[in-house]
């Protein structure tokens, strides 16, 4: 996405790729879209202040590393930033996915205004991201705000990062597939059921959202479960962070999203040690679906306008 100072979307393109694709590949893929979508918004080069790039973590901000993503096989210690500044020429600026969607939603969305707020983001996996005291916190090692992986069921499936029951491994969306599959293999009636009949493959995320929104009722128990364990989450970010706003976003909402939203704010009007003081609200982010590549490009603006203060001591 080619995005103005005031987070305007002037461009922007989307390219399919396989989740085998080499780094080096994907970088000289990205660099074909950053000329597109310049050409595109009619931009003189020149103007350009920089890429930003939303990567899955863990990163190392510093040394511009992809370091070992979970879901990106072959990915290790990649030095991403590197690549595509190579091949673009711009300065490039990586960070979180969902750190950088947060820093989006701080920078042109709901969050312009508000000082302490968290991000969860529903992608592939599940994210988060900070701001506290008007600064975006990433924690001494540039890892925090890893909400996916706060356990929500104790006794639940190991997750990749060798803890039970996270709330990425129960409410990811291969996740809430699985178990869609394992109560549809028993029977069942509707048009979820048939398209499982027909091709268990037809029933992917995107059909059991789009079914539970329709009100299939297997489809809204699979969404209602992960609501009640994303409220779950949202409660214990409430209670530890004392913060103002939490912010759903990320592609995997759907057409879910209100469905989670209610859900956790009904939790935070209710359970929250402090919510007799204050209540911390809930909102799904305007641009729920492209909110890490708007957060992308915010990374630009955000480093090059509102530097932290831990990097500006460093200097």
């Amino acid at each position: 996405m080619l995005v103005d100072l005031s987070g305007r979307v002037l461009a922007d393109v989307q390219y399919e790729v396989h989740d085998s694709v080499k780094p080096e590949d994907a970088a000289a893929l990205m660099a074909k879209a950053v000329r597109k979508v310049i050409r595109d918004g009619r931009i003189p080069p020149k103007r350009m202040l920089g890429v930003g790039l939303a990567c899955p973590g863990p990163i190392d901000q510093d040394l511009g590393l992809v370091l070992y993503p979970p879901r990106l096989a072959g990915w290790e210690q990649v030095p991403l930033e590197t690549l595509l500044h190579e091949n673009t020429g711009y300065p490039v600026t990586i960070d979180n996915d969902a750190t950088a969607a947060a820093i989006g939603e701080r920078w042109s969305g709901l969050a312009m205004n508000t000082g302490n707020f968290a991000y969860i983001y529903m992608g592939t996996g599940i994210g988060g991201g900070l701001f506290l005291s008007n600064q975006v916190y990433r924690g001494p090692f540039r890892n925090a705000a890893e909400l996916g992986h706060i356990t929500v069921e104790p006794d639940g499936p190991q997750c990749y990062c060798g803890n039970l029951g996270c709330l990425e491994a129960v409410a990811c969306p291969a996740a809430m597939v699985a178990e869609a599959h394992a109560r549809l293999a028993k029977g069942g009636e509707g048009a979820l059921a048939e398209a499982y009949q027909r091709d268990p493959a037809l029933v992917d995320h995107a059909a059991l959202c789009a079914a539970a929104a329709a009100g299939d009722p297997l489809a809204r128990g699979v969404v209602d479960r992960v609501a009640r364990q994303l409220a779950d989450v949202a409660v214990s970010v409430a209670n530890i962070l004392d913060i103002e706003l939490i912010v759903l976003g990320g592609p995997a909402l759907g057409p879910v999203g209100e469905v989670y939203r209610a859900a956790v704010e009904v939790a935070l009007a209710s359970r929250p040690i402090a919510r007799r003081i204050h209540q911390t609200r809930v909102s799904l982010s305007p641009a729920a679906r492209d909110a890490g590549a708007i957060g992308a490009a915010s990374l630009v603006f955000h480093r090059s306008f509102a530097p932290q203060l831990t990097e500006l001591l460093s200097q």
